[in-house]
């Protein structure tokens, strides 16, 4: 069918026109938006956090006092808890220093970092484990734990004693117990 300036249907076409670059504006609007809300949404997820005094509950999940980068608001330092903002991988660190056997009683220390400890919903999932051992009654020695994990919304990361004692100083100039994480890459969907 060909069109023509003049007759009943000149007006069809650039009616027509108009309707798809209407469409097409709403699906550029509604993609500008989700981009923006995704962005927001993706803005710095990071936590650094210290404690200033020694723990030996085990256990339990070390509490952290001091909450130094906290970019996206998804650690809880009270509770020392991760909580994860966004599906997506995540790399995460805990440094510690075993106290001595002179002080602690004992020469063994192992700390577990969990994925999902206590979530009844979810699976626990054991990130990565520091063991030390050493006969030596004065030795102070490093316990390093680092993993990279694929994690959904809602996760959440901890660290755990289960045996052994951590040294810290009460220098805040050289605190030596601290966890923390970020996001290395958002999951695309």
């Amino acid at each position: 069918m060909a069109y023509s300036n003049h007759g009943p249907s000149a007006g069809y076409l650039p009616k027509q026109l108009e309707t798809i670059e209407e469409k097409i504006d709403k699906v550029v609007e509604k993609i500008n938006g989700e981009e923006q809300r995704y962005s927001k949404k993706l803005t710095n997820v990071a936590f650094f956090a210290q404690r200033n005094s020694s723990f030996d509950q085990k256990n339990t999940i070390q509490p952290y006092l001091i909450n130094r980068l906290n970019d996206g608001k998804a650690f809880n330092q009270a509770s020392g808890i991760f909580t994860v903002p966004i599906n997506g991988n995540y790399h995460f660190y805990f440094t510690a220093l075993k106290a001595s056997a002179e002080i602690s009683g004992t020469s063994i220390i192992t700390v577990r970092l969990w994925a999902n400890r206590n979530q009844k919903e979810k699976t626990a999932q054991m990130l990565a484990e520091g063991h030390v051992n050493s006969n030596d009654m004065h030795g102070w020695f490093p316990v390093i734990l680092q993993a990279t994990v694929k994690l959904q919304e809602n996760d959440t990361v901890e660290v755990e004693l289960l045996v052994g004692s951590i040294h810290e100083s009460e220098n805040l100039e050289h605190l030596m117990t601290s966890f923390g994480g970020f996001l290395v890459s958002p999951e695309i969907v």
